[in-house]
């Protein structure tokens, strides 16, 4: 490598020819050569061949006065010798050694940068020189070969790279001959760094023009250059508006329906998409394409079977998401274009076909984008409502079928996303709300807002809150989950109840030392617990009172999944009253629900007594009873039944509520003083828990079985008087309780307190 790099300074130019052709083959693909050319110098090198060749034979050709105050002017002083001939062997060969060492290597772009190449390579693609009458299109191949180089350059360099990139533009401008049109338009190009709104006004002259003129080559790689070039160039906001202005649009669309070959069409789709990308006045340019899309779209265009020995599927398929690309593109906020693919008879059924399970996910997430755009107005939606595609499926299942793919692409897809978003946007009609009733659309959308995903999130939220709304029927529809869902459901609802907002990558940000990181992080995690809080709240919604889910099958699965704890977890994260009252409010009304439609269920109740679940509603009552009524009465509803012919429960509340429960009872003032929340209600819900605590206010003897009213010996035997709320030999008065366990000196020290009740 290091003689190739020496040979590259040679005297002869037949040699500086191979050995740049040499450079060019080792760097094709190869990431280490690519470092170890770079790092020997070659950019430098090649730069340099290619100012003191075509570019300083355009300069002596050039009589353009301007050119004294161009940066290219001390160019020409240096090489005041160089003639107007040069050997185009040797650029040629330069030119393209030069694209396959910047492809895909961003130290090597940034190397081009420092050395003025940028300038070089646009003032070749903008410039015509002396050629060799034996090989007429020489030229157009090295304007080629610096148009991948500068596609290349321009994809590897971030947002700093690219304003030099601009005004590697400019500053080619200046001494050029090139005559790009015979309008006679004049093009006016900002200069970077200038304060003051003045541009300069070139006739005919703008580097953009030559570049889209490449387009019109006959070579086919010219023709893949110009659109590589012209896609990476449309990043920058400006040169996206000079492109445009020069009829880029038009000229890669003759690029993409020539069908040379499927690498072409697909670089010039790819470079309209990002044209037209958020660009109004780009975008009215293709209004008159959009029929030509969408038969490309259907996999029959015209193209498709004119060269049918050089079909392949697999070349094709990548041309059609293109396809998909640039027409979600062009829809994008552009009422007008969308108007005109409504009425295109079969756009609307093709392109919900696309979204099927049988495509890529590129293919799906384009048409899925497609739909978002058509659904965003009342008409578009409508019409979408009412579509079909070919295999009979309805648009809500499709839409349905997108949200609830959760495998498809990995981390990064937006199935999910897209999906939701529109279904979201049909939500505003009733029919579209019975259709995903129907086909169990709920189910998928309860999951989809408890996924990790923000945008997710909020889509499915959206859609479940506009599902709540009358449709016709004389009750509200709720955003709970069908029966039939089974235990797919319940692990949908218990997660849903879950959710917990994916806070690693922001607290890593939040550790920074950078304050505006550190007010950024804290901005998007308190949006982040904000839909985890609007989730939960809708979970603990679905188990009001007439739920399906309270029916014996349904709550068995939701109890397997874990949602009694789910429950509690939220009963003990949403405990200050003063902030959450609402959350507070409809998780106890979510867990009385639960308990009172079993309340014989010992294993539920067991549940909620071994995470300590009673002990949390006590405390949770005791601060409702100052500040607000209806939870302090939700909270005692809930006791009750949890507490119902259930010893275990009843002796845990004797240890840790009697107190409290006597206190409301006995306390007839009205308002209660020093319970300002308790009202007539909550004293008779005291008694009725008092009442059913009665019968276990006593002692059971472990020697005899003999039930004591107090003291610290049996009355009938004089055994020692222990208890332990925790000891398994409490859940049952029977005699056999005694021979469960015996009695250790451990649980001694609580004789006396427990002896006291």
């Amino acid at each position: 490598l290091e003689v190739l790099v020496l040979l590259t300074k040679h005297e002869n130019p037949l040699i500086i020819a191979l050995a740049c052709d040499a450079v060019a083959n080792l760097t094709f693909g190869q990431q280490a050569n690519q470092e170890k050319f770079g790092s020997g110098g070659i950019i430098e090198i090649l730069v340099e061949i290619l100012r003191k060749g075509p570019v300083a034979c355009a300069l002596k050709q050039s009589d353009n006065t301007e050119f004294i105050s161009s940066p290219l002017y001390s160019v020409r002083a240096n090489f005041d010798g160089a003639t107007t001939e040069f050997d185009t062997d040797v650029a040629e060969a330069a030119s393209c050694a030069l694209a396959n060492v910047l492809s895909l290597h961003v130290p090597n772009a940034t190397k081009l940068t420092v050395s003025g190449g940028l300038e070089v390579l646009f003032h070749i693609v903008n410039s015509h020189f002396t050629v060799n009458l034996l090989d007429v299109d020489q030229t157009i191949e090295i304007q080629t070969n610096a148009a991948n180089a500068l596609a290349n350059a321009a994809a590897n360099l971030g947002v700093e790279g690219r304003s030099k990139l601009i005004a590697a533009v400019d500053a080619s401008l200046i001494g050029s001959s090139l005559t790009s049109t015979d309008n006679g338009d004049n093009i006016a190009i900002k200069i970077p760094g200038q304060e003051s709104p003045n541009s300069i006004a070139l006739r005919n002259s703008s580097p953009m023009a030559a570049i889209v003129l490449l387009c019109a080559s006959q070579l086919v790689q010219a023709k893949i250059a110009a659109a590589l070039l012209i896609g990476n160039l449309a990043c920058d906001d400006f040169v996206q508006t000079q492109l445009g202005n020069v009829g880029a649009i038009d000229a890669l669309w003759l690029v993409a329906t020539e069908i040379r070959s499927a690498t072409q069409t697909t670089c010039a789709l790819w470079a309209m998409s990002n044209l037209v990308w958020a660009h109004i006045k780009n975008q009215d340019r293709c209004t008159n394409l959009l029929e030509g899309i969408l038969s490309m779209l259907k996999g029959e265009s015209f193209f498709f079977y004119e060269h049918e020995d050089t079909y392949k599927q697999n070349d094709w398929y990548a041309t059609r998401v293109c396809a998909v690309d640039l027409l979600a593109n062009i829809l994008h906020y552009h009422d007008v274009n969308r108007h005109y693919v409504e009425v295109i008879p079969g756009a609307l059924g093709l392109l919900l076909g696309l979204t099927h399970p049988d495509h890529q996910t590129s293919m799906r997430e384009a048409a899925l984008r497609c739909i978002v755009s058509l659904s965003a107005t009342d008409r578009g939606a409508r019409r979408i409502i009412d579509t079909y595609d070919e295999k009979g499926i309805s648009a809500c299942l499709a839409l349905i079928t997108a949200a609830s793919d959760t495998n498809s692409g990995g981390a990064l897809s937006r199935l999910r996303r897209y999906g939701t978003t529109a279904l979201a946007n049909l939500c505003a009609f009733t029919e579209a709300r019975l259709q995903i009733q129907t086909v169990g659309g709920l189910e998928i959308l309860v999951s989809a807002a408890a996924c990790e995903d923000k945008e997710t999130r909020n889509s499915a939220t959206l859609a479940l809150e506009a599902l709540q709304e009358k449709i016709g029927q004389p009750e509200r529809i709720k955003p709970r989950i069908r029966p039939s869902a089974g235990r797919l459901g319940a692990k949908s609802l218990v997660g849903l109840l879950r959710a917990t907002p994916n806070d690693q990558a922001t607290f890593q940000v939040a550790t920074k030392e950078n304050n505006m990181a550190k007010h950024f992080a804290a901005e998007k995690l308190v949006d982040a617990q904000n839909s985890a809080h609007a989730a939960r709240k809708m979970g603990a919604e679905s188990l009001e009172e007439g739920s399906e889910w309270l029916e014996p099958g349904n709550l068995s699965d939701f109890v397997a999944e874990g949602g009694i704890e789910a429950l509690l977890a939220n009963l003990l994260q949403y405990s200050d009253i003063q902030t959450y009252p609402d959350i507070l409010t409809v998780t106890l009304e979510a867990l009385y629900n639960c308990v009172h439609a079993h309340g014989e269920d010992h294993d539920l109740r067991q549940r909620i007594s071994n995470v300590r679940g009673v002990q949390l509603l006590v405390s949770i009552a005791r601060n409702a009873s100052i500040t607000s009524p209806k939870i302090l009465e939700i909270a005692l509803k809930a006791l009750i039944p949890i507490a119902t012919g259930y010893a275990p429960v009843c002796r845990t509340l004797l240890a840790v509520s009697l107190d409290f429960l006597l206190d409301i009872a006995e306390n007839d003032s009205e308002p209660a003083t020093d319970m300002p929340a308790v009202s007539y209600e909550h004293r008779e819900l005291a008694n009725i828990l008092l009442r059913e605590l009665a019968p276990h206010n006593l002692i059971l003897c472990t020697n005899c079985s003999t039930k004591n009213r107090g003291g610290l010996v049996c009355v009938f035997c004089g055994h020692s008087l222990r208890i332990d709320d925790n000891d398994k030999e409490h859940t049952s008065l029977s005699p056999k309780s005694k021979k469960q366990r015996p009695i250790t000196s451990a649980k001694q020290s609580l004789a006396g307190k427990k002896s006291t009740v």
